[in-house]
């Protein structure tokens, strides 16, 4: 006996998928037409990025300045390196020695939106990201990375 997923369209032959959604047989000569009203929309995490700068690496290590210029602490991680931490309001820290690929996660505890500006503070290195209060969702920024070849990008 054959199965389709319930949720995803797909011919599966002589494969029982398991699944806490309900499991339907059809017959091998049923097309897999999705219903209308159904559109396709590529997730945010797949978008494509814009580069917002280029940095040299002093001996293939960089430092990261977080400066959180709002009124809330911000949660960030360096992913890999750190563990969750926080950064308090009106406060900033040096995360030094890090090596490309990197990246960089933050958030606000309250939900709240953040809009992160890059600015390269030295040629050899040193990178400062400024977070600051964002009031739209499209303007909210959570990842920082920087690719092998020095590359910003945040989202």
């Amino acid at each position: 006996m054959r199965y389709l997923h319930s949720f995803n369209f797909v011919k599966v032959p002589a494969l029982l998928l398991f699944s806490s959604s309900l499991m339907l047989p059809f017959a091998q000569s049923t097309p897999a037409i999705p219903r209308s009203g159904f559109s396709t929309t590529t997730p945010p995490s797949v978008q494509r990025q814009f580069k917002q700068g280029q940095i040299s690496m002093m001996n293939g290590e960089l430092t990261i300045q977080l400066v959180n210029e709002m009124n809330t602490p911000v949660t960030y991680q360096v992913i890999g390196d750190t563990s969750d931490r926080l950064l308090f309001s009106s406060s900033s820290v040096s995360l030094k020695s890090l090596t490309t690929p990197t990246t960089v996660t933050f958030y606000r505890p309250d939900g709240g939106f953040i809009q992160a500006t890059p600015e390269i503070i030295d040629e050899n290195g040193i990178l400062q990201i400024t977070l600051q209060e964002a009031f739209d969702v499209e303007q909210d920024d959570q990842v920082l990375r920087i690719n092998d070849q020095g590359g910003v990008y945040i989202n």
